[in-house]
């Protein structure tokens, strides 16, 4: 199987020739992802296509997919839809970097040479969340059957005890 993602690419080939690339990349192949969200078959399809502006270098990099992960809140599987779009001026030194606008997306490309995996890396972790959680309500989490409990207050009489035995 072919991985060109993780081969070094010359930044300035790849401007100039408005390369796009159509990749399908596992989890397991990147390597700052936590291990929670590495699990069989996660997966993440990602889009990189190059370009200048102001003549710049410019990735804009386009993630979608479903990871299967675990809620840790009720430990039961649950979906995360993955679904992001960015755009990134690619430098070739921290120099470069200083000169850029405050607010500018940008990635360090040592040597003007980049890994299509590290901007698809850099922007699934943007995208996944700190922890992974199902949202209140959601079905598979039980959140129905949580909001039809009432809440238990299990000290919430305990001031009236108080008040009684002064």
């Amino acid at each position: 199987m072919s991985e060109g993602w993780s081969k070094l690419r010359d930044i300035d080939l790849l401007a100039d020739g408005h390369a796009g690339f159509d990749l399908v990349v596992p989890l397991e192949r990147m390597a700052r992802v936590p291990p929670e969200f590495v699990r069989p078959g996660n997966e993440i399809r990602g889009i990189v296509v190059f370009g200048r502006e102001l003549n710049r270098v410019v990735a804009r990099v386009e993630l979608s997919g479903t990871l299967e992960l675990v809620c840790q809140r009720c430990m039961s599987a649950m979906k995360l839809p993955i679904a992001t779009k960015s755009s990134a001026i690619l430098l070739g030194s921290e120099r470069e970097a200083d000169q850029m606008p405050a607010g500018t997306e940008t990635v360090l490309a040592s040597d003007r040479k980049v890994r299509l995996i590290d901007l698809i890396e850099e922007e699934l972790l943007l995208a996944l969340p700190l922890v992974p959680l199902h949202k209140q309500g959601d079905a598979g989490h039980g959140g129905r059957e949580d909001a039809a409990k009432p809440m238990q207050r299990p000290f919430e009489q305990l001031g009236e005890l108080f008040k009684r035995h002064q």
